[in-house]
């Protein structure tokens, strides 16, 4: 099979290839496509490549060259092997007003919603089944490791064009989004473009990083991002620079790499050579007086805090360089942006000192001056004065303001001098090298280290709502390193130098000699010191990665296994046992549990005591059967968190929408259905939901079907399993006419369509495309605009098109409220030429006898094409219908479990899964235990309960499992909605110790959360701010609210909760 012929309505013959065709070559495309930096890929709808995948017959793994490793495509059953349609990339679209071309929206998951496709592949598909929009991607190497990928979420810009005058900016916005690694010259062309400025003027390009919170309806909000009025609201910009590199490389972009969204201002040349944006953003230098604190650079190009001393008549400013004498005082141009700026642009405010921190001191000598290394031993007066001890003095400590300029930040002068003009060092004073500091002062704890680190300054939402840069598939760590932060105990004592400095231990052989506690206290420090927005977790990644080589490299991990790294490492790093004893695991003997249990406890003690054993650990009662002599192993387990089981759950609860042959909208419902059923079932309980349990319905007359980009994507038959059904699925029921005695029911599906662009053609183009052969006219015609849900149809061979043309009638004129008795029918009925409708016109139905079994199948451009007929409304009649076109009426099974509920997914308590964890199980085969009575291996029964909980408690669902198939063991990942309480979880039935189930009340604080797939996905954090009880959530550097409401979700991955406190 090549090709297979159908002729067409108009007579002209069609070619098409067929599935196994396609198949093959595709296949040829994935085996050549190169996975390299500038080469082409396509994003594509996950549901149409599984769809086009099922069609075809590609084989499970076959789709792994695509992207450089994308996982297999998905194919269920429960769907007929028939034509896909046409591509349709809509629903990864949005629309943007001032955007003249699709925007890809950027809530997206990858192999949930889209997949990644060499553009050969891509090419084959649209040439086969048209479609699109085309969304084509470049492979782009990471900035951080170097590595390729395909930059699917590119940079969107909105610009306007500032005002003459300079105050503000215009109200009417351009779109476009632009590749990291086009040049700058080029993107600067392409945002220039898009302000529309005057032509033959000269302009500057200022840019601005937006935030989530900024956009309003699709574009950046009015109030909130383009105010500009006050001084700081113009600082905010920064001019795009001239120098040719690719655009992530630029300073501004760098500095804000995590930014998928930009604001830009075009500001022109006035008449008078002026640039008035620039002068109001300029304008505090004007008022610069002495006694202003501001950063000025020396003539070597370093920068520093320094004082303005005197003012000049010729705009100049004298400025004296803190830290170095007067003799280096220096006049500036005060309008001479490379020599002055606002404080702390291009120095950190390294004086906010910390415990452990290094520095320099100059000593007490007038006459001679020197620069020794010091470290600040303590911090006083709310961080005002600093108490440091000095190398050549290390048995007295001195008292500083930590404004002295007898204090300076390391490197300015001792190593790391100012140039030649003062290598004698401070007033013509050598420098004093000193001792090395103490091994307990790590390399990245030192104030330089924390200074390279490029964090955005501002202000975050609340306390500790920080973002957290991606430095190339750190999702997971940035996810937990969200909840740990906000884990309250471990923060404060984090917080407090004295007490976390005391209890430091980096001669703890299973630590990491302190770098894992010193990198994460100082992680702690940036962002809850309210000076940043985003944080640059870089010090604490590689500290992690140096002791855990797992974690070294940018592949993605699980975040539960990070955060028991983290915390195992922090709590070995601060263990209060410098020596530890030898200690043996305690059994019961017929002890009573409390003895045993503290007995445990108090050896578990002797070797293990930190803020982490005192905060998250709890216990757990261990009790084991030998099946062979019946001996019984009661042993109580120190645990760090809680892994709970996923208990199978019997119900899945599917949402559908029933559209009833008398309704006039269909009716949402959520039908609950054995986990194991079939869509018979879903079908059976559906009706039984909507007419009642002695209704007459019958099940054959339900065609249950998948919605995608407002089409029929795919009809579920009876045998499918319900467990196939996705979180993602739209699904309507339609109900159909019962067919005539001995007649054979056929379906048709309708789709709604406004006007095509080219419906307006001149008529010389027009005739020029009718004279194209097929395949080329096929090609050029404008693609319908589909809106609203379909419709389907039933008919039979006796049905005529203008019978058919009654139906189609009396259904709209029902759906829309309009009189079945009028005339005027501001729509065309089109006979589709391809599956789906959206490939081309397609003729208008005939309106005599014709048959409409002849009329469309004629039509199709393949045999097993889908039958679909276009209603194709007026313009003003589709905008006028738009809204109800999509109106769906909610059942109260429904609006009880949300509407915003889709497909289909398991809900499970945790409550149930921490039933399951208790359940007495029996070993595996690899998991034999050995009974100390009858020296034997055995499968052993086994039974898990809570003894004891911690006022942290963190539990983890158990999504990543491992599954038996026929011929191998998989691992696969459950999607299931586990329910969790965000107030008061009462634990007390499930705990042992009567006095810990008096305590065993807990609120939720903090989600690790996963969306995604296997071998990818992508984390995210949902995490509540206590100062304002407000949910935050965060996806990496970006910040947002969140509504409690969506804190309970499938993605939920590690569960942080907090004990309440007694009444």
């Amino acid at each position: 099979e090549r090709r297979v012929e159908k002729m067409s309505l108009d007579g002209e013959q069609q070619l098409v290839v067929g599935p196994a065709t396609q198949r093959e070559k595709v296949r040829e495309a994935l085996r050549a496509a190169q996975f390299s930096v500038g080469a082409e890929y396509n994003v594509i709808s996950q549901k149409w490549w599984a769809a086009w995948g099922e069609y075809a017959g590609l084989e499970e793994g076959e789709a792994s060259a695509a992207a450089g490793g994308v996982e297999a495509l998905s194919l269920e059953d429960g769907g007929a092997r028939s034509a896909p349609g046409p591509i349709s990339n809509e629903p990864l679209c949005e629309e943007v007003a001032g955007s003249e071309k699709p925007l890809l929206r950027q809530d997206l998951v990858e192999r949930d919603d889209y997949s990644v496709i060499p553009r050969s592949v891509w090419e084959l598909l649209e040439e086969w089944h048209g479609g699109g929009p085309s969304l084509a991607r470049r492979v782009v190497s990471q900035a951080e490791t170097q590595e390729p990928y395909v930059e699917v979420q590119l940079l969107r810009f909105e610009a306007r064009l500032a005002s003459e005058s300079g105050g503000g900016v215009s109200s009417r916005s351009g779109v476009i989004d632009l590749s990291r690694a086009e040049s700058v010259g080029q993107a600067r062309s392409e945002l220039v473009r898009a302000a529309r400025p005057a032509e033959g003027v000269a302009t500057r390009v200022w840019v601005k990083a937006a935030a989530v919170a900024d956009a309003e309806a699709g574009t950046l909000s009015e109030s909130r991002f383009w105010k500009l009025e006050t001084d700081e609201d113009y600082e905010a910009w920064e001019l795009l620079p001239t120098e040719e590199v690719a655009l992530a490389a630029c300073k501004p972009l760098a500095a804000a790499r995590e930014a998928l969204r930009w604001g830009v201002v075009v500001e022109a040349q006035t008449t008078a050579a002026s640039w008035p944006f620039e002068a109001r953003r300029e304008r505090w230098r004007d008022a610069l007086k002495v006694g202003d604190v501001i950063d000025a650079c020396d003539s070597e190009g370093r920068w520093f805090d320094s004082a303005i001393t005197a003012v000049g008549t010729n705009g100049r400013v004298k400025v004296h360089y803190k830290g170095w004498s007067d003799r280096w005082d220096a006049w500036l141009a005060r309008h001479d942006a490379r020599a002055v700026q606002k404080l702390f642009t291009h120095t950190d405010d390294w004086r906010k000192l910390r415990v452990g921190d290094p520095c320099e001191v100059r000593s007490e000598d007038a006459a001679k001056p020197l620069w020794y290394e010091a470290q600040v031993v303590a911090v006083r007066d709310e961080g005002a004065t600093v108490e440091v001890r000095t190398q050549h003095a290390p048995n007295a400590t001195r008292s500083l303001p930590t404004s002295s300029e007898s204090l300076c930040k390391m490197g300015t002068h001792i190593k790391k001098k100012l140039p030649s003009r003062l290598s004698s060092g401070l007033d013509g004073a050598p420098a004093a090298s000193g001792l090395p500091l103490s091994s307990r002062v790590s390399s990245s704890n030192s104030y330089s280290s924390r200074g390279a680190r490029s964090h955005v300054r501002g202000a975050p939402p609340a306390p500790g709502a920080v973002g957290l840069t991606n430095l190339g598939n750190t999702c997971f760590m940035n996810s937990m390193l969200q909840c740990l932060s906000h884990t309250t105990p471990l923060t404060a004592y984090f917080r407090n130098d004295d007490a976390f400095i005391r209890e430091l231990n980096v001669d703890n052989p299973l630590g990491s000699g302190g770098h894992i506690a010193r990198a994460y206290a100082d992680f702690v420090k940036d962002v809850w010191s309210g000076q940043y927005a985003v944080v640059v977790p870089t010090v604490l990644k590689r500290a992690i990665g140096k002791h855990a080589p797992q974690f070294s490299g940018y592949q993605q991990q699980d975040s539960q296994e990070l955060m028991n790294y983290v915390l195992d490492g922090l709590h070995e790093d601060l263990n209060r046992v410098r020596d530890k004893p030898y200690t043996e695991t305690l059994e019961s003997n017929g002890r009573p549990d409390r003895e045993v249990a503290d007995e445990s406890w108090r050896r578990f003690q002797q070797r293990n005591q930190s803020i982490v054993v005192d905060t998250c650990y709890g216990q757990l009662r261990s009790h084991i059967t030998c099946p062979l002599c019946h001996h019984e192993s009661i042993t109580f387990d120190p645990y760090l968190s809680l892994s709970l089981p996923l208990p199978s759950a019997t119900t899945r609860h599917v949402s559908v929408s029933l559209l009833a042959l008398d309704a006039k909208r269909p009716v949402k419902y959520s039908v609950g259905v054995g986990a194991r059923e079939s869509v018979a079932a879903l079908k059976d309980g559906l009706l039984a939901l909507a007419f009642g349990p002695g209704h007459a319905k019958r099940r054959a007359d339900l065609d249950v079907c998948d919605v995608w980009a407002n089409r029929i994507s795919k009809t579920l038959v009876d045998a499918s399993a319900v467990e196939h059904i996705k979180q993602n699925d739209d699904l309507v029921a339609f109900e159909l006419e019962p067919p005539a005695p001995d007649r054979k029911r056929h379906v048709v599906d309708l789709v709604f369509a406004r006007p095509p662009p080219g419906a307006h053609l001149a008529a010389a183009v027009a005739d020029e495309i009718a004279q194209q052969p097929s395949a080329a006219k096929l090609a050029r015609q404008p693609p319908a605009q589909l809106f609203g849900a379909p419709l389907r149809l039933a008919y039979d061979e006796t049905t005529t098109c203008a019978a058919l043309r009654d139906t189609i009638k009396r259904r709209v004129s029902r759906r829309f409220g309009r009189d079945d008795d009028d005339d005027d029918e501001p729509y065309r009925i089109l006979v589709s030429s391809y599956p789906g409708g959206s490939r081309g016109r397609g003729v208008d139905l005939p309106r005599d006898a014709t048959l409409v079994h002849d009329a469309i199948r004629a039509k199709h451009a393949a045999p097993d094409a889908a039958s679909t007929l276009v209603l194709e409304w007026t313009r003003d009649a589709a905008a006028a219908l738009d809204g109800e076109a999509d109106a769906v009426d909610l059942h109260a099974s429904a609006a009880r479990r949300g509407h915003a509920d889709r497909g289909a997914r398991n809900r499970i308590d945790v409550l149930d899964c921490l039933r399951k964890l208790a359940e007495r199980e029996q070993l595996g085969e690899t998991e034999q235990w050995y009974c100390s009575k009858c020296k034997r291996h055995s499968r052993a029964y086994k039974k898990l309960d809570l003894w004891s909980t911690p006022d942290i408690l963190i539990i983890h669902l158990k999504r990543f499992q491992y599954a038996q198939n026929t011929y191998f063991v998989h691992r696969q990942k459950l999607d299931d909605l586990v329910d969790f309480p965000l107030r008061d979880l009462n634990l007390a039935e499930f705990i042992l110790s009567p006095d810990s189930a008096k305590t065993a009340r807990y609120d939720l604080f903090a989600v690790s959360e996963h969306s995604g797939g296997l071998g990818g996905g992508h984390y995210t954090a949902t995490v509540l701010d206590e100062s304002t009880n407000q949910w935050f959530h965060f996806n990496d550097a970006v910040v947002s609210p969140a509504d409690p409401s969506t804190v309970v979700s499938p993605q939920a991955y590690v569960l942080f909760y907090r004990r309440r406190p007694l009444d």
